[in-house]
């Protein structure tokens, strides 16, 4: 890599409070999820609370305020020093915006569609672009740099890191504001469900009773710039690749996956693994396969028990405590939340129990999305 790409601490809101109050949450094996109805039928989601109200939302952007960008507003607030500081070093038409949704706006314009039609809402075409996010955000800070959406389904958050580097290291952009957000929506937890990979109990990865996931929702967004700001976190490496196995289903034989992962860590040694960890019996078939393959003794834990599966936002928040991770150099590592009965037909991989104090100099963070797409990147402390 020919430019060193620095990555800020991250800016979270989830389920589990703010990136300090997730932490705290995930040490102690705390769960943020609660019941929720939608159109009807009760779900078990990991819902924000106290999200902003439009009143609250800036006056001249309110054309924009859709729940997932209420969101990103509130993660956005903490970035604005940053955001000061590089438009007087590079200029705001050199920082450029990247953002993982999968969902963007689509929930406020599907009550249009229903059978009581409120005439008094007038259906929005840009709620529902994958770009309408990252748009938000450009003019949030008043950029006129590059921004665009990015929709890989659950790797889209990790993978708005690895555009950011891109764009980085081509010399379009000196810095770029990356991350995901994602919120709860009638359509994507009907969606889920009618795979019947939805659990009505809190998830279970890799254990022998698990049935499925919980959707949650959440926003991360970290800068990722040529310059440190207040981290000294990097990116090391990263590999991203698809299986092309089946729509909605991983490849068993997870071969592509764990040529992600190898492929990302190279030579490095890696100190800890956060998983992708939905729930799923397909995906912790192929995910324990591939880490078992590459990285069987490595202490390995999944966030998604604490706040759900908060799709397109998932990616983005697993790097944020990475790179919180990161900063502590010896850092209490949070373990994976699950009942603890690992299912014995799965291959051996090592599950943190409990929290554990590690001298961490690389992590590797991994995503797996519909249509076989595999992603891994590792990160660690500037050398």
């Amino acid at each position: 890599m020919d430019k060193k790409c620095y990555i800020s601490l991250p800016s979270i809101l989830c389920s589990a409070g703010d990136q300090s109050q997730m932490l705290e949450r995930l040490l102690h094996s705390q769960r943020s999820l609660v019941e929720q109805e939608f159109e009807g039928k009760t779900f078990l989601v990991g819902k924000v609370k106290d999200l902003v109200a439009v009143c609250d939302f800036p006056k001249s952007l309110k054309d924009f305020y859709t729940r997932t960008n209420a969101l990103l507003f509130q993660t956005a607030l903490d970035l604005l020093p940053h955001i000061q500081k590089l438009k007087k070093i590079f200029g705001k038409h050199r920082i450029g915006v990247c953002i993982g949704s999968t969902t963007a706006g689509i929930e406020e314009n599907f009550h249009l569609f229903k059978k009581e039609v409120n005439f008094d809402r007038v259906y929005n075409q840009n709620f529902n672009s994958l770009g309408h996010p990252a748009r938000f955000v450009k003019e949030f800070f008043g950029l006129e740099g590059v921004s665009f959406g990015l929709s890989t389904a659950c790797t889209s958050g990790l993978k708005s890191l690895i555009q950011a580097f891109r764009l980085i290291q081509s010399n379009v952009c000196d810095a770029v504001i990356a991350g995901g957000a994602d919120a709860l929506s009638a359509i994507s937890l009907f969606g889920f469900d009618s795979l019947g990979i939805l659990s009505s109990k809190p998830c279970n990865p890799f254990s022998i009773h698990r049935d499925g996931i919980n959707i949650g929702e959440g926003s991360c967004l970290f800068v990722v710039s040529k310059i440190p700001l207040d981290s000294s976190v990097v990116l090391k490496s990263f590999c991203s690749n698809n299986d092309a196995f089946h729509l909605t289903k991983q490849d068993p034989h997870a071969q592509k996956a764990q040529n992600a992962i190898t492929n990302a860590m190279g030579d490095l040694r890696i100190d800890y693994i956060n998983l992708h960890a939905t729930g799923t019996r397909a995906n912790e078939e192929a995910e324990s396969k591939a880490i078992a393959s590459v990285l069987p003794s490595v202490p390995a834990s999944g966030i998604k028990g604490c706040i759900g599966h908060t799709l397109g936002a998932s990616g983005a928040i697993e790097v944020g405590l990475c790179t919180l991770l990161l900063e502590q150099k010896k850092a209490l590592l949070p373990p994976h939340i699950y009942d603890g009965f690992y299912d014995p037909s799965l291959p051996k991989i090592s599950l943190l129990h409990q929290p554990s104090l590690v001298n961490v100099e690389h992590i590797v963070s991994v995503n797996f999305a519909f249509g076989g797409d595999n992603v891994a990147v590792v990160l660690g402390r500037e050398e």
